[in-house]
């Protein structure tokens, strides 16, 4: 008897009841549903649409999952004050030391990138003459340096907020220089270069 491939007719039956459960739910789109239940896009449509079901639970459902994770982050069913306390600045200092060391990663991420900016930085240049391909290394634009400085700072200034947030530092009090909205640069032709 010779191996038979998956056909089409050895797929087993959609569990309808499942599918249309995670489409009333309202958290996965079509093409996920479909995806995890093996069932074409256009099927779960035309279900959607002969059976007239909504996308109506997705509120509760959120709603019961922040009720169950307050739940189980107090483990013990009388809790003291002190208890869920202790419990709970655990959890805030915790996230705190990951946050920290995800911040302090992009810091010295950036001083990476603003070393390599500031180290004069190529880029291959590759062309084609008379069916040879031709490589040269060429400098990077100052329109492309002042581009990448700018996403930057950009990337710097988010940093800095999340910085601010992770220490507990309140934007209230403010910073010197957090009322600057714009910074620019000018370049300037010196007279020894003309």
């Amino acid at each position: 008897m010779g191996s038979q491939g998956m056909t089409e007719t050895n797929k087993p039956a959609p569990d309808w009841e499942k599918i249309e459960a995670d489409i009333r739910a309202g958290i996965l789109s079509n093409r996920e549903i479909s995806r995890q239940h093996n069932v074409s896009e256009s099927a779960i449509r035309k279900r959607i649409k002969t059976r007239e079901l909504k996308r109506d639970l997705s509120a509760r459902i959120k709603e019961q999952v922040r009720i169950k994770m307050v739940r189980s982050e107090v483990r013990t069913p009388n809790a003291t004050d002190s208890q869920v306390v202790d419990e709970k600045s655990d959890q805030v200092v915790e996230a705190l030391k990951l946050q920290r060391e995800d911040i302090a990663k992009l810091r010295e991420e950036e001083q990476r990138l603003l070393k390599e900016l500031g180290d004069n930085p190529t880029k291959l240049w590759v062309g084609q003459y008379q069916g040879q391909v031709i490589e040269h290394e060429v400098g990077i634009a100052v329109t492309e340096r002042a581009a990448a400085l700018q996403a930057l700072a950009n990337v710097q200034h988010k940093r800095i907020q999340l910085e601010r947030q992770a220490l507990g530092m309140s934007d209230k009090d403010g910073a010197p220089g957090d009322d600057i909205e714009e910074i620019r640069v000018t370049f300037v032709r010196s007279s020894s270069s003309e």
